[in-house]
């Protein structure tokens, strides 16, 4: 009877360890994730017929994560602003002249993201895009400081 509770005790104990096991090396499977970087979101707006991109570039300073969203539709877009980060999903909000505008990703591991804007009280929709590779961030933004004349 004995030798019964104590396999019984040993095999739950087994179990408990292999269990506890399989959990932490699913935790440390998952690759770090580093906010810092540009991304290339798109979106359909109301009343504008093609993709409108907005390029969003995050920084960490002091400590601090900030992001700057910039789209050729809205110049007045472009501030430098804290952003929230809670595990891969990243939280911009920026005050304009035309209303707050709000936008909420999430960087899957490939670095595809969906996420939501929101601007005003009445414009809103779903983003698309990618965490953009460092070569091609440096190459984009050099780009389109270009081609704004900076």
């Amino acid at each position: 009877m004995l030798l019964r509770r104590l396999t019984s005790a040993t095999f739950l104990t087994c179990t408990l360890l292999s269990t506890n096991y399989s959990s932490n090396s699913n935790i440390q499977a998952q690759t770090p994730f580093d906010p810092v970087g540009n991304y290339e979101l798109a979106t359909r707006v109301m009343g504008i017929p093609e993709e409108v991109t907005i390029l969003l570039q995050v920084l960490q300073l002091d400590g601090v994560y900030i992001a700057n969203a910039t789209s050729e539709i809205a110049p007045d877009l472009s501030r430098r602003v804290p952003v929230t980060i809670t595990g891969r999903q990243l939280d911009y909000q920026t005050t304009t002249p035309s209303g707050i505008l709000s936008i909420t990703i999430s960087v899957n591991e490939d670095d595809t993201i969906q996420g939501t804007w929101n601007f005003g009280l009445f414009l809103r929709g779903n983003l698309t895009g990618n965490k953009l590779a460092e070569e091609t961030s440096v190459l984009r933004v050099t780009h389109t400081r270009k081609s704004n004349g900076y």
